[in-house]
């Protein structure tokens, strides 16, 4: 999973969300990816990510981002949104649906304290040397 630049600085996308089905496992790699790209502070307001399915799968089969959302406003870690509606993509074919989420970093600051550990930052420990700091101006 990474966390990318956008043309508009206020706005990060998350790519490659599907390769986490499991939604815990998404939120530690989106709190380490997001103190990797800025340690002082976190610039972004929001950050966007999208399910895809192709025309022969169901809904349910591609639910990694719902459970995703889920896990967000389980834990009141900011404010999500599902944008318009499943659309289809003109280049592939698969069904796209886009979601908007509003991080409450304050939140993910206090859950990132119980739920993140040393062994969670073992690719990067130099980079994130205390797994609990997340930075906020």
């Amino acid at each position: 999973m990474y966390l990318r630049h956008m043309s508009c600085c206020g706005m990060k996308e998350i790519s490659g969300l599907s390769w986490n089905h499991d939604p815990l496992m998404a939120m530690k790699k989106f709190v380490i990816a997001a103190n990797f790209a800025y340690p002082e502070h976190w610039r972004f307001a929001h950050v966007v990510f999208t399910s895809a399915r192709m025309p022969s799968q169901r809904q349910a089969d591609v639910e990694y981002a719902t459970r995703f959302v889920a896990f967000i406003k389980e834990h009141k870690l900011g404010e999500v949104k599902e944008w318009i509606r499943e659309r289809t993509n003109p280049n592939t074919g698969n069904k796209i649906r886009v979601f908007i989420w509003s991080p409450n970093v304050r939140a993910i600051r206090k859950w990132s304290m119980v739920n993140i550990s040393l062994e969670d930052t073992r690719h990067h420990p130099a980079r994130y040397a205390d797994p609990n700091a997340i930075h906020v101006s």
